[in-house]
């Protein structure tokens, strides 16, 4: 009899710690000046003279606010690595590369304010990332760690 509870307590238990960690929300930005990782809690921002590393944690309730965004724009619905293929593409690239952990899944999409879409499916999801994209940055860079930090001098020049 004890057992089985045992192999029911470390079940339960493994369960447990299983679903708290498929529940994880986290997000990493990619561009060409700074790379934000919210599990590491690193942003790493490039200068002419290379690049730096810095800490910063978002609270709580600023992930709280970011993976609501990402739900209600119903990003997670997206296929992943979602691109569309009707876009037309104008220069200069300004790419930005989302990295989503949510409910055990990574999605990866790329937002870039250039594109422009000829088809209105295209351009819904278009307007739902400039949508998330825009709430996230303005988030992030309102924290107050991460505004202490010295701006990049790429572009200055």
């Amino acid at each position: 009899m004890k057992k089985y509870i045992f192999i029911f307590l470390v079940t339960g238990l493994f369960y447990s710690c299983h679903t708290k960690q498929d529940k994880a929300f986290n997000f990493s930005i990619y561009d060409q000046i700074d790379s934000i990782d919210t599990k590491s809690g690193i942003l790493t921002r490039q200068y002419l003279k290379g690049r730096q590393h810095f800490h910063f944690k978002l609270t709580k309730s600023e992930m709280d606010i970011i993976q609501k965004l990402y739900a209600s724009k119903q990003l997670d619905k997206l296929p992943d690595n979602y691109e569309s293929t009707c876009k037309v593409v104008v220069i200069p690239p300004s790419e930005e590369k989302f990295i989503i952990h949510y409910n055990g899944e990574k999605k990866t999409f790329v937002y870039n304010h250039f594109y422009e879409y000829i088809d209105p499916d295209s351009t819904k999801v278009q307007g739902n990332m400039k949508y998330f994209r825009d709430s996230v940055i303005k988030i992030i860079y309102n924290n107050k760690e991460i505004r202490k930090i010295k701006a990049s001098n790429i572009g200055q020049m």
